[in-house]
């Protein structure tokens, strides 16, 4: 799944923090679910992660239209990719703003840089 969300996230031409605050959404939302999704809903999941990273982090994000047409080839309905964003921030208490990966080494390469 983080493969196919690296390669959809380059198609769109979104930022590396994009990516890796989408990994983060998604590792920790797998970490807190309190029941089992069956394996059909992971892409459901990838592309919710990667909406609300780009909601979070970008300024002209990611539309719902774009990732239902583009991302999920008309195969997710737009109503699915909203519950399940939902679903997702519901899950994680709506706490999106915890460091990744990402915000760690740009802090770490920052500090070498003084």
């Amino acid at each position: 799944m983080v493969e196919w969300m690296r390669d959809v996230l380059r198609v769109f031409k979104s930022p590396d923090e994009v990516f890796y605050k989408a990994v983060t959404i998604m590792d920790r939302y797998f970490n807190k679910k309190k029941t089992s999704l069956p394996l059909d809903c992971l892409h459901e999941v990838g592309i919710a992660c990667i909406l609300i990273a780009s909601k979070y982090t970008e300024l002209e994000p990611l539309s719902i239209e774009l990732l239902h047409k583009k991302a999920s080839h008309g195969k997710i309905s737009e109503k699915l990719i909203r519950e399940r964003e939902r679903d997702v921030l519901i899950t994680l208490k709506f706490e999106i703003a915890v460091p990744s990966i990402y915000d760690c080494m740009e802090n770490f390469l920052e500090m070498l840089a003084h």
